[in-house]
């Protein structure tokens, strides 16, 4: 029998000098009159940056219970662990980005699912990329994508990793706490940003499986102020780059040995054949950027001077979430992305 548990979902935004998206994002979840906690890891070093969070903070508190941490200096991997090891009480808790929507209906059902599977460490539904027309934080949703995210239901963790790693995307997902915990306390020796992120997204993917919802889980908004890692183009010219490769393997590995008695070289194998996979796609991706200047700039041409054709071709002819299609009332997505857009667009603050 499947029980629905009373289950709570910690919301965890780390954030540094930005606090107009914090702003924003606050109201956002003080209109959805959610009972979720946001916690905000903050590694502002600006005076102004920390007074406005803290005052919009206060001016949403009869509606959202919100937590803040200041933790300066601290990359946004460490901000969170700190956050969540000296204030969540949660059992489960997400990842927010500070100038991206989660929905709090979905996390909810995924921390119920989570409760009733117990060999699934995480659980997420579907995403959505946004961009604005002009200004990031006012307006107009120009274009809208879908952004991928994918289930991982192998029985085995080293061949999770390996389909992980091949099929890469970035861990947004309804998490156990406490596993959280522990996947963010190992990226402490990992110097560079790119190994963190990887490392973070294998670790609860050795732990247990990964469950894909057909629901609305994220939006995620892309814009020229939104942090990016450094290009694979160049990653062999930073200082720490192999020294965090090892120290990702070295992680990755000994916690598949902890729960599987495959043998080393085998197990070594999956993984280097798995991140050999995911660095040489990013290359090549990367180098598409580089080559399809000519076309981005036509596409620029077109979407200023001609919108109708764009509007055709996402409407008839391209493939995914695009914004015509999660606009239709008939979209099982339609209520929660425009409850999003909604707000975005008539946002003044």
């Amino acid at each position: 029998m499947i029980i629905e548990p009373k289950v709570m979902v910690a919301i965890i935004v780390p954030t540094m000098n930005r606090s107009d998206f914090i702003k924003r994002l606050l109201y956002y979840y003080s209109e959805c009159s959610i009972d979720n906690t946001v916690y905000i890891a903050d590694s502002s070093d600006d005076e102004f940056h920390i007074k406005v969070i803290k005052e919009v903070i206060t001016d949403v508190s009869l509606n959202l219970k919100v937590v803040y941490g200041h933790y300066p200096n601290a990359n946004i991997e460490e901000a969170k662990r700190l956050i969540l090891v000296e204030h969540v009480k949660e059992k489960y808790a997400s990842y927010c980005g500070d100038d991206d929507f989660l929905v709090p209906r979905v996390l909810k059902k995924c921390a119920i699912f989570l409760e009733n599977n117990l060999d699934y460490s995480n659980c997420h539904g579907n995403g959505v990329c946004i961009e604005m027309k002009d200004d990031p934080l006012h307006g107009k949703i120009q274009t809208a994508s879908e952004y991928a995210l994918l289930g991982n239901e192998a029985d085995d963790p080293h061949t999770r990793v390996y389909d992980y790693l091949t099929n890469y995307w970035p861990i947004w997902s309804v998490r156990r706490v406490d596993e959280f915990k522990k996947t963010l306390k190992f990226l402490k020796k990992i110097p560079t940003e790119a190994f963190r992120e990887i490392t973070m997204g294998c670790v609860p993917i050795v732990q247990g499986k990964t469950k894909l919802i057909d629901e609305l889980y994220v939006v995620r908004q892309v814009h020229e102020n939104r942090f990016q890692s450094p290009s694979v183009l160049k990653a062999f010219i930073i200082d720490g780059w192999y020294a965090s490769y090892k120290e990702m393997y070295r992680i990755i590995t000994s916690e598949i040995e902890l729960i599987t008695s495959t043998n080393h070289p085998k197990l070594e194998a999956y993984v280097q054949k798995g991140f050999i996979n995911y660095h040489t796609k990013a290359l090549k991706k990367a180098l598409r950027k580089k080559e399809s200047s000519h076309r981005r700039n036509v596409k620029i041409l077109v979407r200023k001077w001609l919108p109708f054709l764009e509007f055709i071709y996402k409407k008839f002819f391209s493939k995914g979430l695009t914004l015509p299609r999660l606009r239709n009332k008939k979209s099982k997505y339609y209520l929660d992305f425009n409850q999003i857009s909604d707000f975005i667009e008539n946002y003044d603050g």
